[in-house]
Parts: C-alpha cells; structure tokens; sequence
C-alpha cells in the first residue's frame, strides 16, 4: 500500500505565493499533501491561514498538513496550544514543527523544549499527525530527535540548495540523524528545495534527486522559492523523482 508520505507534497507560504489555480494542476500531475505555512518570521508572509484555502486544495484531492516555526514560541505549551487552536480552525490532517536553531538552545540548555512539546502534543488524538523539519546546514545537533521519534514523529531534513553554500546529502543526514537518537531511517524524508545563488542561478536540482535515491528514501517535501514554484518546474521535478524511484 502506497501511503502519503511516499508521494510528493509541497511546502507553501501561503495563497498568493501559491494560489489555488496554480494549485490545481500540481494536484492533477500527482503531488498528494500540501504543507501550508500558519505562522511566520518574514514581514512579507501572512500569518492568517485562510479557511477558504485550506477548503481549496482539499477539494482538489489534497492533503493539508500545518507548518509552525517552533522558534516563535517561548514555552513549548504556548506552541501546542495554538497548534491545537489552528487544528480546529482549519481542520489540517497533521503539522509540520519547523524547529531550528531555537529549539536546539532550548534542548541542549536543560529545557526539555522537546519533550514537553511531544508529550502535550500526544495527549489529545485529535493532533494525531506530527513531523520535525529540520534545515540541514544549521545541523540542530542539539535537538532531543529521540524524544520526537519516540512520539511517532516523521523526520523531514531540508535540502536547500543556495548556490554555493555547503549541503547535507540526505544519506549524511540520516547518518547524523542516528547519533542523535533518530534510529528509524524509514521515517525520514527530504524536503528538496532552492534558493537562488549569488548569481541568480538555480543550481542542478538532479543532485536532490540523486541523494535521496543513495539514501534509500521514498517520497518527499518541495519548498520552492524565488520563482520556482511553477509547474512547469515543480511536473518535471515530481516525475524525475517518481522515475528516480524515490516518490510514487
């Protein structure tokens, strides 16, 4: 049985980065889940998920999963309590915690930032559905991954690409995943991904491809930025990967 975290799905800012026209035939190639961005540090980005948008991709055969950055919230209480308020407004399947190097202070620093966010979160049924994003050139080998594996969590490592700047292959990744507790590699997926270089080059994204297809993953996450969250982009990409192995 193909489950959804073995199909593409795209991380999205909100609906004028991604509106629902440009949703519609991502959805008809194939992409299976979108994760859409509830709160966030940019100026730019709105911090007010419509409901009228999550109803949108629903009906266009989508999954939709909430994306918090963790690095927001003071108390981990705080950030599983407006987690839960946005379950109930928008009525998502799961949430992605994007949690970097704030939540990585907090672990290393005695709080348990971790722990007591999973523990909350796995009380209540109704937020049944979790994954840690992590950025890969940040590392966050600080972060408590056993306490988030043990809570059923997914593990979805970013591989951004910024033109020159060193990135993780995915297979380093889960490498270093383990010594930090992370012991279940099948629970694990990229989140391939681009920035522009300093040139205003896009870099080959064949080699995302590749590294996942080293790491033995299947399926992943596509956050494209600065113009690159096209279909005539992001078709290509989910069919490369689904001819790579690495997505159905």
């Amino acid at each position: 049985m193909i489950t959804i975290h073995q199909r593409g799905g795209l991380q999205v800012n909100d609906d004028t980065a991604a509106p629902i026209e440009l949703m519609a035939p991502l959805a008809a190639a194939g992409y299976a889940r979108v994760e859409l961005l509830l709160n966030s540090r940019a100026a730019h980005l709105s911090d007010y998920a419509p409901r009228s948008y999550v109803d949108k991709m629903k009906s266009l055969g989508l999954k939709v999963w909430g994306v918090v950055w963790a690095d927001s919230f003071a108390e981990p209480e705080a950030c599983y309590d407006y987690v839960l308020a946005e379950r109930d407004r928008l009525q998502v399947s799961g949430f992605v915690i994007n949690a970097e190097d704030g939540t990585e202070a907090r672990d290393l620093a005695g709080e348990k930032w971790s722990r007591r966010f999973v523990s909350a979160y796995r009380t209540y049924a109704q937020t049944s559905k979790l994954a840690l994003c992590l950025n890969t050139y940040i590392g966050c080998g600080g972060i408590d991954l056993r306490a988030w594996q043990d809570r059923g969590a997914r593990l979805i490592v970013q591989t951004h690409h910024e033109g020159s700047t060193f990135e993780w292959s995915v297979e380093a990744y889960r490498s270093w995943a383990k010594q930090y507790g992370w012991t279940k590699p099948s629970m694990m997926k990229p989140q391939f991904g681009v920035y522009k270089g300093a040139d205003g080059q896009f870099p080959d994204r064949s080699a995302q491809i590749a590294s996942a297809k080293a790491a033995g993953t299947v399926g992943f996450s596509a956050y494209y930025a600065e113009g690159a969250f096209s279909e005539n982009v992001l078709v290509p990409l989910l069919r490369a990967a689904q001819d790579a192995g690495v997505a159905f």
